[in-house]
């Protein structure tokens, strides 16, 4: 393992000592079985990262920031478009995903990573709204963001569905998040995409290269979660997918989504990165990205009890919802109205 990288582009977050492992035979008997696996059970440092996609076709990263760009590439596939571009958020100066609006108690939710922190603004479609309460996920690197909307309207897209199930290794999956690289060839510097919304979120394509394992507690209380990696793939390689991509600076709490049952739903939250060629300690924030690298994803699927427990139900569309509410009070008016006459000539 090559020594640890500089971080001069990279703001610094603690190390958390942990106690790390992965499924490894899942993964040697599926997607990575030219590489060199030699993790077992140790003690090992994980470095959290303010992890940006570096994408484009094999990398190159110059032509996947809109969602016109992703939509015209699904469409060479047997996957749907997607639907959920403009919930891509800036959380401060990294990334996150809006989950969608709770009309009981009318506060929205974005998801990011928790590292990342609080802010106290999220932007939404071009308007800005005030971040009120969040909440961490215990054991995970994931955090919700209550959002307060003031006098503004209640953002019009759809709600985004989290995990139905834990992702399985070969999986297609959507990596998103916000920053960048000004390199169109290997190794890709990254270029941090700072606290302005005119920076637009980016997409890469990937597979699920592993399941792993992290414990969050100790030998003795062990309170284990799971996250999803994924294996940045340069021309030729073994898996290699379209518009292969790599986390970087900028990535931190960007959405990974996979597509089931007709539809994406978010799998996983960014969260740290590793360089290759294996994965494995000493983790670290690798900067310049090479093929080979590694990006890791909170899993969603574990924790989502916990995060619809906070949200409540979201509702899909403000429109779709109150024209929908609309209608349904008119019809239940009328039958009222129907029922009391009804009930007057019987009298």
């Amino acid at each position: 393992m090559a020594e640890e990288p500089k971080m001069s582009h990279l703001r610094r977050a603690p190390f958390v000592e942990k106690i790390f492992w992965i499924d490894v035979m899942r993964w040697v008997a599926s997607v990575l079985p030219m590489k060199r696996i030699t993790l077992l059970t140790f003690v090992c440092s994980l470095m959290q990262t303010q992890a940006v996609i570096v994408g484009g076709t094999m990398g190159t990263g110059a032509n996947n920031a809109s969602e016109s760009s992703l939509n015209a590439y699904l469409a060479t596939t047997v996957y749907s478009p997607f639907p959920y571009y403009a919930n891509l958020v800036r959380v401060g100066d990294a990334s996150g995903v809006y989950l969608g609006w709770n009309y009981g108690t009318d506060h929205g939710w974005v998801m990011s990573a928790q590292h990342v922190g609080a802010p106290a603004t999220i932007g939404i479609d071009g308007v800005s709204y005030t971040v009120s309460a969040g909440s961490a996920i215990a054991g995970s690197d994931i955090r919700i963001h209550r959002l307060d909307r003031g006098a503004n309207p209640i953002p019009v897209m759809p709600s985004v569905p989290l995990a139905s199930v834990l992702a399985t290794v070969g999986e297609f999956s959507l990596m998103t998040g916000r920053a960048t690289t000004s390199d169109t060839s290997a190794p890709f510097d990254w270029v941090a995409p700072g606290s302005s919304d005119a920076v637009p979120s980016r997409w890469a394509t990937n597979t699920i290269s592993g399941i792993g394992s992290i414990n969050l507690g100790s030998e003795i209380s062990p309170n284990v979660h799971t996250y999803l990696v994924t294996d940045f793939d340069g021309p030729g390689d073994f898996g290699v997918t379209d518009f292969d991509g790599q986390a970087a600076s900028g990535d931190s709490g960007g959405g990974l989504f996979v597509y089931r049952g007709g539809q994406w739903e978010l799998s996983g939250v960014a969260h740290f990165v590793d360089d290759g060629p294996t994965f494995g300690p000493p983790f670290g924030a690798v900067n310049p990205s090479e093929f080979g690298d590694f990006s890791a994803y909170t899993d969603v699927f574990q924790h989502r009890t916990t995060i619809l427990g906070a949200t409540g139900t979201l509702i899909p569309e403000a429109s779709t919802f109150w024209y929908g509410l609309a209608g349904m009070l008119v019809f239940f008016g009328r039958r009222v109205k129907r029922a009391w006459k009804s009930w007057i000539h019987a009298a």
